[in-house]
């Protein structure tokens, strides 16, 4: 009796290791545009730490970004990502971090994604994209700058959404920070340049109006 007492703690102890997994636990996106922060890099939440802040960057998701004239030096910009991951407990190790979009008019998501990825930054202790802390062993932060994606290439007038999700590749599986599987979506207006047709037709006009003066 007495040696089944002294197995079960350890049994219980043994169970509840056991269900450590690495996880995300956090996630942001770094976006570089002319209409906020006078063309600076931002940082938008994607996935917040702890589910809420009282203080925190603007939500990526469902954040319009306005609209753009590319002719006329607009610039919508993916510039970074940062996924905040946790080992979980041994043998659990992350191998490697992702930030994938895409970019479709809006309304029936549609298009292949790109994938970037995001280069090992620090193990615990460390500093997020938000200045928060965190100590736990185990967390490490997955953050860099990703070059400068332009996200208006090629695209005529009209609306558009860019679509996002991040992930995380580890020893025991690949894992997401996804909006539960409906990803990050933001969205956006294209204004083209005039085409040289209508160029044409306005330089016209403008000759017709001179010499009837």
């Amino acid at each position: 009796m007495k040696i089944k007492l002294l197995i079960l703690p350890l049994s219980m102890m043994m169970a509840s290791s056991s269900f450590a997994a690495t996880s995300i636990f956090g996630s942001y996106i770094n976006v570089t545009s002319t209409n906020f922060n006078s063309g600076a890099a931002v940082w938008y939440d994607a996935q917040i730490p702890g589910g809420s802040r009282a203080s925190d960057p603007a939500d990526f998701n469902a954040f319009n970004f306005g609209v753009y004239n590319p002719s006329a030096g607009g610039a919508l910009d993916l510039t970074g990502g940062e996924v905040l991951t946790s080992k979980g407990g041994p043998p659990d190790d992350i191998t490697g971090a992702t930030i994938s979009y895409r970019v479709y008019p809006v309304g029936p998501p549609s298009g292949s994604f790109t994938a970037i990825a995001i280069a090992f930054t620090a193990n615990a202790t460390f500093a997020d994209a938000a200045s928060t802390a965190y100590s736990t062993p185990g967390d490490q932060k997955w953050s860099n700058g990703v070059g400068t994606t332009n996200l208006l290439t090629g695209l005529s007038n009209g609306d558009y959404q860019v679509e996002v999700f991040l992930q995380a590749a580890s020893n025991t599986g690949t894992i997401f920070s996804n909006n539960g599987g409906g990803n990050f979506i933001a969205s956006f207006r294209v204004i083209p340049e005039p085409s040289s047709a209508l160029l044409g037709l306005l330089g016209g006009l403008a000759l017709l109006r001179r010499n009837r003066r």
